[in-house]
């Protein structure tokens, strides 16, 4: 600001030259923090939502959080493809223009759904071969496929088919606590099983 006004060319190149000065001026120089955008996305909403992301001051601490439905499970947050963090919760300083992305996953494992009504799995321990009963007449609840993890959430074996009686030979499978997933037409659901 020179003399109460605001000379364009000196807001614009952050400086003023002047000759000849014949009088006295009043020269203000303002100044305002600089902010950044930070911009926080998911890569599925269908398992998970990211808080956090807006406009920060520079130097501004900066939280971002990942936060899992109840079919998902947080993974990392990555920037430009990077892994920066393993936790739900994320800080830093904001310096730049930042974009991250929480990445989430569909959940998996033995103690991440509940067990439906709609099948029967027998004998349950089993030594050889798990035989499965499925109730529901139901169209959109019609089985195409059957998979099996171990308590590691690892795959141990996947089925397709197409018939209400199913039996399936595990006698290869390692003794412990498994997970059976039915994937259905509409929905997926789950049961546990023991091999001996």
């Amino acid at each position: 600001m020179i003399n109460g006004t605001n000379n364009a060319g000196a807001v614009q190149s952050g400086k003023y030259n002047f000759t000849n000065v014949m009088s006295n001026h009043t020269i203000i120089a303002s100044f305002t923090i600089k902010t950044y955008l930070i911009t926080v996305l998911s890569n599925d909403e269908k398992y998970g939502t990211v808080l956090g992301g807006g406009t920060y001051q520079s130097g501004q601490n900066v939280t971002l959080t990942a936060v899992p439905t109840e079919i998902g499970k947080f993974e990392n947050w990555t920037k430009e493809g990077t892994i920066v963090s393993t936790e739900n919760t994320y800080n830093f300083t904001a310096t730049d223009d930042m974009a991250y992305t929480a990445n989430f996953k569909e959940k998996v494992g033995i103690n991440d759904f509940i067990e439906l009504p709609r099948f029967n799995i027998y004998p349950n321990p089993v030594s050889d071969v798990l035989k499965i009963d499925h109730f529901c007449n139901d169209a959109a609840y019609k089985i195409f496929r059957i998979e099996i993890y171990n308590s590691y959430g690892t795959l141990a074996k996947a089925v397709d088919i197409n018939d209400v009686k199913t039996e399936i030979n595990v006698s290869s499978f390692v003794s412990g606590l498994y997970l059976i997933r039915f994937i259905e037409n509409q929905s997926n659901s789950t049961m546990q099983f023991v091999k001996k």
